[in-house]
């Protein structure tokens, strides 16, 4: 609260620990992470920090089409873009292969390229392996990273032989996979993509490039490897990121978001961490409760 920013800023009673952030988007330079607790008031708080900083090329990326819709009611600066986070992967994509489109579909057809008849029984592991392999790693994986990675999810192929082994051990499991990846880097001739090749496609190739002064992402908690690269990269020289989430909500674990992505964007951007504690959403006796689980959480005095 003694900062630059009025404590009154825009009629609100902004909290200490709100005024700090607000001050951080203002004048501060460097990254942040903001570990932001259920209903905390982050949104309002970022929406606010995106008008006063200083930046003019500034994107606020966001997990999913209704947040996006929701932050684009809220945010009528013309120097700030709000994207989900694989539409931003996507345009990094069309920036070089124009005109491909999503259709998952492509997938089954590059197994088909690698594995000619492939049987069902087989497909269904491979696409399995390739679509998680793609929310963990930021470029081709080893085969044998992939072996790890299926015996990691339990994915394998159950059909047997004539003399009851394995007809596609982990091993092959991974070795098609692998060349399925690879597929995914040649482009279509049809010109698909799949969902997920539109991060982790433009984060393997390389196409990720500079283009904002300041980055802010919400909902870090629930990225995966390709994505918290993808927002590492979009930053030019100079420029700050802003990461807010809270790995007590963190919820896509099962589809491949890393485990500790708020400490690993606060190792990699060499960031100040601040706090957004008190919650407005949750009356006193439920943050009794919750405090048994999240230690630091309080309820508002009113």
């Amino acid at each position: 609260s003694n900062g630059a920013v009025d404590p009154k800023h825009a009629g609100v009673n902004w909290s200490d620990e709100q005024l700090a952030i607000l001050n951080h988007f203002a004048s501060q330079p460097g990254n942040l992470v903001v570990g932001a607790r259920a209903g905390t008031g982050k949104t309002f708080t970022i929406t606010h920090g995106l008008t006063l900083a200083p930046e003019n090329d500034i994107v606020y990326l966001v997990f999913n089409k209704k947040n996006q819709r929701e932050a684009q009611g809220k945010i009528s600066d013309p120097r700030v873009t709000v994207r989900t986070l694989n539409s931003m992967g996507f345009n990094c994509v069309t920036n070089v292969w124009r005109g491909v489109k999503p259709d998952d579909l492509v997938e089954i057809d590059r197994v088909e390229s690698v594995f000619r008849d492939c049987p069902s029984e087989l497909l269904t592991p491979v696409l399995q392996l390739v679509s998680f392999a793609k929310n963990k790693f930021i470029g081709l994986p080893t085969e044998p990273d992939l072996v790890e990675l299926a015996d990691e999810r339990d994915i394998f192929c159950a059909l047997q032989d004539d003399a009851g082994n394995d007809a596609f051990p982990v091993a092959e499991l991974a070795r098609i996979a692998r060349k399925t990846m690879q597929a995914a880097m040649v482009k279509d001739p049809a010109g698909r993509i799949s969902f997920n090749d539109q991060v982790w496609l433009a984060v393997a190739m390389g196409w990720v490039r500079p283009q904002f002064d300041l980055v802010v992402v919400d909902e870090t908690q629930d990225m995966n490897a390709p994505q918290l690269e993808m927002v590492r990269r979009l930053v030019r020289k100079g420029g700050r990121v802003v990461v807010v989430g809270d790995e007590f909500q963190a919820i896509y674990g099962f589809r491949g978001a890393v485990q500790d992505g708020m400490r690993i964007m606060e190792r990699t951007l060499n960031a100040k961490t601040l706090p957004m504690t008190v919650t407005r959403r949750c009356g006193k006796a439920i943050v009794r409760l919750a405090k048994t689980k999240v230690a630091d959480y309080k309820s508002a005095d009113d």
